[in-house]
């Protein structure tokens, strides 16, 4: 009998400035297709967040992209 992974189905949603300084405008990025364990590990490159990027929060469902975008004023 094989083990079953439990993992949610949802989008992953990263809120991330582009860089550490005070002014950095601040983005959201949305990954579909990865779980949140290949994201968090140390050696994942997430695409189109370079490592100048700080990366503020990390989130899994639908209901963050309008979290993150009431709460860090994205447009």
């Amino acid at each position: 009998m094989g083990r079953k992974v439990s993992y949610v189905k949802g989008p992953i949603v990263i809120a991330y400035k582009t860089s550490d300084r005070k002014n950095a405008k601040t983005k959201l990025k949305i990954i579909n297709n990865k779980n949140i364990d290949d994201l968090l590990d140390s050696n994942f490159i997430i695409p189109g967040i370079n490592d100048k990027c700080v990366i503020l929060s990390v989130g899994i469902g639908e209901n963050f992209k309008e979290d993150y975008i009431k709460k860090y004023n994205i447009d």
